[in-house]
């Protein structure tokens, strides 16, 4: 099985390779979100000096990490961490057209991927809109704005009638 190092977080046997021997055992240990699993036996260290790890992080991702980035504080998690941070909360906001009601279920959880909301347009549809787009003013109806052409070769938008209701 070739995720059976994730699936069951057992030790895997490996052929044993050239590492330090004096080094610090911190098996057992917890960094921040990493808690410490077992020596990583599958890397080839070389002239490498540093001694890996497999952690687990409090979210579930397990990972290969060096020691002395857990011990400096240097790792704190495997990035779920800085996404927490980074996490701004919508629900409620009124953007343009758009009442933000919830974190959708388009969300997927990732590295780099956008968190998306469910909003209601005044006129009543319900359109899945991401941050970036709602904070920076790009989305801020489901599309029903159209535009109609001016005889004067301007455009002016038209909006269908709002249904005062929808938003109560």
């Amino acid at each position: 099985m070739e995720n059976s190092l994730q699936l069951l977080h057992e030790k895997p046997v490996y052929v044993k390779k050239k590492r330090r021997k004096n080094y610090i055992d911190i098996t057992g240990q917890r960094f921040e979100r990493w808690e410490v699993l077992y020596l990583d036996e599958s890397r080839d260290y070389g002239k490498e000096k540093c001694i890996h790890w497999i952690c687990r992080c409090d979210c579930g991702t397990v990972r290969s990490v060096s020691g002395a980035r857990l011990r400096k504080g240097k790792s704190k998690s495997c990035g779920c961490y800085q996404r927490d941070m980074n996490f701004i909360d919508l629900d409620g906001q009124i953007f343009g057209r758009l009442l933000v009601l919830d974190i959708s279920e388009k969300t997927c959880s990732g590295h780099g991927k956008s968190t998306y909301w469910e909003c209601k347009c005044i006129c009543g549809n319900t359109v899945h809109a991401p941050t970036s787009q709602l904070l920076n003013g790009d989305s801020t109806s489901c599309g029903c704005k159209s535009k109609k052409q001016l005889a004067n070769g301007l455009k002016k938008y038209e909006y269908p009638e709002p249904d005062p209701t929808l938003w109560d």
